[in-house]
């Protein structure tokens, strides 16, 4: 058998809703197929709703002119390192959520930090 390619090229909307400080709720289902692009202007703690597999986003923080300290969910699991719990002035971060359940625990994550 010859496997068959797709030639379908997915393609995702780039989107700015996401909170920039505080308390910021990732509702995975509003999320799955964006890229959310923010600058933050303070530290934000996030948490997740509608966990569900096969859902999944990237996001990229800009810290704008001012270091910033970042909360994460517990039990993400981050590929390669620990999430970085620090952005320094004007760092961005980009992270790709993978949710392949409907836990925090199965929430896969991989990042790059742009400095």
């Amino acid at each position: 058998n010859t496997p068959t390619v797709p030639t379908t090229v997915l393609e995702a909307a780039v989107e700015s809703g996401l909170g920039t400080t505080g308390a910021i709720t990732l509702d995975l289902a509003a999320l799955t197929g964006t890229i959310q692009v923010t600058t933050l202007t303070g530290n934000p703690t996030y948490s997740t709703s509608n966990r569900a597999a096969g859902r999944k986003f990237e996001f990229v923080l800009n810290a704008g002119g001012a270091a910033r300290t970042l909360a994460w969910p517990a039990g993400w699991k981050s590929f390669g390192a620990a999430m970085p719990t620090a952005l320094a002035s004007g760092a961005t971060l980009r992270v790709a959520v993978e949710c392949l359940g409907a836990n925090n625990t199965d929430i896969h994550v991989t990042w790059v930090l742009a400095v």
